[in-house]
């Protein structure tokens, strides 16, 4: 068992999780205050940047609550216990709710900034991915491992969307701080959730040990945590010079 029930470094997580939860709720009352001041400004509510990053974080939460319970109570930690019943239903669709997220703005990406150039694409290799990985058989570790690789795979897909805002940075000044912060802030996000995937986890422990899970585990939360503030931000302020220079 990587973390003991009830040890400092469980009930230290256990509070980081939560102001990390705090965190997420708080982002999506911000971006909720800004669809609403958007919708009094305009008389209606369009499904834009703003609307599809508030989908997002609220997947986001959603997920990390469904996580938060298999961590924390289902599994506490222990990897023997990650492939077992109920908790491998919880797990699969934390991350079904997370990639549906990441689908819904990546196609709003694909059609408000890309002229829907690529279809979709993106956003249907990602629920492909995720529907096989939910839909898959898992009775061992082995099972278990290669989900989570399925999964890494529809993450990395997601790439997309930092090499789209750092294209945009390089070719609009206007909009090349808030871009490149949204840019920034998903690597962040990525990079802490892509560390603690089981697959990666096991890289982790054999390279350095079964401590690793402590460090990886912290380091993760402080980079989606950072990500998640950035993107949001950033976010905003793009809109808000997309929308001036509309005006303009």
């Amino acid at each position: 068992m990587a973390v003991e029930p009830n040890s400092f470094e469980f009930n230290l997580f256990y509070v980081i999780t939560i102001i990390v939860m705090v965190i997420k709720a708080i982002l999506i009352a911000f971006l909720a205050k800004k669809i609403y001041d958007r919708k009094k400004e305009t008389g209606k509510i369009t499904y834009g940047f703003i609307t599809s990053v508030f989908v997002l974080f609220l997947c986001l939460l959603v997920s990390r609550i469904l996580y938060f319970y298999f961590d924390f109570y289902l599994t506490k930690f222990d990897p023997d216990k990650y492939y077992t019943y109920p908790a491998i239903i919880v797990w699969k669709i934390a991350l079904f709710i997370s990639m549906l997220g990441y689908a819904n703005f990546l196609f709003v990406i694909d059609q408000k900034v890309l002229g829907f150039k690529f279809k979709g694409v993106f956003s249907y290799a990602i629920i492909i991915f995720a529907s096989i990985g939910v839909l898959y058989p898992v009775n061992s570790e082995k099972d278990f491992e290669f989900i989570s690789i399925l999964f890494l795979v529809a993450n990395v897909v997601a790439i997309v969307i930092p090499i789209v805002f750092f294209y945009i940075g390089t070719k609009a000044v206007e909009y090349r701080i808030a871009a490149y912060l949204v840019a920034i802030g998903v690597i962040l996000y990525a990079i802490g959730a892509n560390i603690i995937n089981e697959f990666m986890f096991v890289i982790w422990v054999d390279m350095f040990g079964t401590q690793m899970r402590l460090v990886v585990y912290f380091l993760a939360l402080i980079f989606k945590t950072s990500g998640l503030i950035l993107f949001a931000y950033g976010i905003t302020e793009f809109v808000k010079k997309f929308t001036e220079k509309k005006i303009q």
